[in-house]
C-alpha cells in the first residue's frame, strides 16, 4: 500500500489535508486577510442609487460609492445614513443600521 492510498483513503489522512487547509487559513487570515482592531466609528449619509439582489449602491456625500447589505427596505433615491468602522489597517466597513433610513 502506497503512502498515497492511505492518505486519500483513510480517515487519518483527511483529518490532516483538513487541518492543513485550517492551518494554511489561518497563516492568510494572519498576514492579509485580518484588518486589525477597530480605531474608530462615524456616521455618513448618501443616497441609494442601485438595488441589487441582496445589496444597495450607495452614493456618499463624499461622491464615493459603496456597497451595504440590504438590512432593510429602501428605494432608489432615498436618503440613508450609514455607520462607518475603521480599521488599523486603513480599510472601513459601510453598514446600513435599521434607523439608517431617512426619506424614501
Amino acid at each position: 500500500m502506497s503512502l498515497n492510498a492511505v492518505t486519500r483513503g483513510s480517515r487519518i489522512g483527511k483529518a490532516v489535508g483538513l487541518i492543513v487547509m485550517l492551518g494554511i487559513f489561518l497563516v492568510w487570515w494572519k498576514l492579509v486577510g485580518n484588518p486589525g482592531s477597530p480605531v474608530g466609528t462615524r456616521e455618513v449619509s448618501g443616497v441609494v442609487e442601485e438595488v441589487r439582489e441582496k445589496a444597495y449602491v450607495v452614493r456618499l456625500d463624499s461622491g464615493q460609492h459603496v456597497r451595504v447589505f440590504r438590512t432593510v427596505q429602501a428605494e432608489v433615491g432615498a436618503r440613508v445614513q450609514l455607520s462607518v468602522t475603521k480599521y488599523e489597517s486603513g480599510e472601513e466597513s459601510f453598514v446600513l443600521p435599521e434607523t439608517g433610513v431617512l426619506s424614501q
